[in-house]
């Protein structure tokens, strides 16, 4: 078990590197990019999933040693009710590769306060997240006259997703965020990958009452599930992704949903 606040650091040389590498902040752990990057670039490991994280305003005061004072967690980039002004009008995702609603957001709530300037500058947004924390903001995204609300699905087995994204909500937990945010009559969609084993009928039937159109897409790289999948002899092969995506596109025909399969 790691504790919060603990820095790992990368070893070059028999030697650590002069940034930290890693830090693990409230269950988030953050890879800084080091030294040459000043830390503007992120990558996180949050729910399980490695993602590029770029956001130079995250300001970390290492402290002590091998330590972080997460109460000098300090959102200090751009005034953007500032720069929101200065930009021309146009679609805003949070977010494609990084999920918007990392545990810290519960407290630190940089989301929220970016869907507020956005909105009250009227900006359309996309959302796209794992978690049913999203639903919080429901009051606020029911002021933006376009906004969409996408979650991901993985797979229905969640034996199978602790293998491969161990802190990521449940699929229950995932299907019931997007239930309450079709309810509250937002816009909505799932973005159903990277494909892991499923069962699609399960994952189709669950879905399609509560979207407009569905993603569908295969690991981007498969190298690195790969090794996951033959320790748990899971099937990963190229014929597994065509048939289930063609499985998934059968079913959600029927429900009259819109296909963007991806691959």
């Amino acid at each position: 078990m790691m504790e919060n606040g603990v820095i790992f650091y990368t070893i070059r040389n028999n030697k650590p590197t002069v940034a930290p590498a890693y830090v693990l902040i409230e269950n988030s752990l953050l890879f800084l990019g080091g030294a040459k990057t000043g830390g503007s670039d992120l990558r996180k490991m949050e729910k399980g999933s490695v993602h590029r994280y770029n956001l130079d305003g995250l300001k970390i005061e290492v402290t002590t040693p091998g330590k972080i004072d997460e109460t000098k967690i300090e959102f200090s980039g751009f005034d953007y009710s500032k720069e929101i002004t200065k930009v021309k009008k146009g679609t805003v995702m949070l977010s494609s590769v990084t999920d918007p609603y990392q545990p810290m957001e519960q407290k630190y709530q940089l989301t929220r306060k970016c869907l507020e300037i956005l909105q009250k500058h009227d900006f359309p947004v996309s959302i796209l997240t794992k978690s049913p924390l999203v639903t919080r903001d429901i009051d606020v995204l029911k002021k933006f006259s376009d906004s969409t609300v996408g979650v991901t699905i993985t797979t229905n087995d969640n034996v199978v997703r602790k293998k491969f994204e161990p802190l990521a909500p449940d699929f229950e937990v995932r299907i019931d965020a997007l239930k309450q945010l079709s309810k509250a009559g937002l816009k909505t969609y799932a973005f159903l990958g990277p494909l892991l084993p499923m069962d699609a009928k399960i994952v189709a039937e669950a879905v399609a009452p509560y979207v407009k159109f569905v993603y569908i897409d295969r690991p981007n790289y498969p190298q690195l599930w790969q090794k996951i999948a033959d320790e748990n002899k899971l099937d990963f092969s190229k014929e597994y992704f065509e048939k289930t995506k063609n499985e998934l596109i059968e079913i959600f025909k029927k429900h009259k949903v819109e296909v963007k399969a991806l691959f």
